[in-house]
């Protein structure tokens, strides 16, 4: 199995844990524990947090990959896209691939804000990006509160509210 196969492979596994409102935690509470190991705070969206974990457990015999992702992954989607982007050992483009994240930034009035959003890439199919996102609900609307499978249409445009695609952090 690839690791790309491995970080899918658990993205899959976790969906449906649901959190307890508010963003104060997870029904499943060695959820819970593993996204407090990565370094989640009650109160704290947690997107990133959940694509950081399905990295860090799919690269779990990898220990010196690890210690790099730490430095690099952030509660923020945006910044972990910046801190990726900037280091020459990880691959960040516009092609999505399986197991890749999926980073996204919000717009509100065609500006751009520093929160966004984070997923696991799945698949892409005719320009619609099939994702599995925590921190999400199955409409894909604004309120999250479970890890589930969405769709968006791959833009990487300014628009005037809403997330735009940034690119794509690849596995090594």
């Amino acid at each position: 199995m690839t690791i790309n196969e491995r970080i899918l492979s658990i993205a899959t596994g976790y969906i449906g844990k649901n959190e307890e409102p508010g963003n104060s935690g997870w029904y499943d509470e060695d959820f819970e524990r593993k996204m407090r190991e990565r370094g989640w705070h009650p109160s704290e969206a947690w997107c990133s947090y959940f694509a950081e974990l399905c990295w860090f457990e799919a690269y779990i015999n990898h220990p010196v990959i690890q210690l790099d992702m730490n430095k690099l992954f952030s509660g923020s989607a945006v910044q972990t896209f910046r801190n990726f982007k900037r280091e020459a050992d990880w691959i960040v483009d516009r092609i999505p691939e399986p197991g890749a994240l999926a980073v996204f930034q919000r717009y509100k009035n065609w500006q751009p804000h520093c929160s966004g959003h984070m997923a696991i890439t799945n698949k892409d199919q005719n320009n619609v990006l099939c994702t599995i996102d925590g921190n999400s609900n199955p409409t894909g609307g604004r309120e999250g509160y479970t890890v589930t499978p969405a769709q968006r249409v791959i833009n990487f445009e300014p628009i005037a509210n809403g997330l735009v695609l940034l690119g794509f952090v690849h596995p090594q």
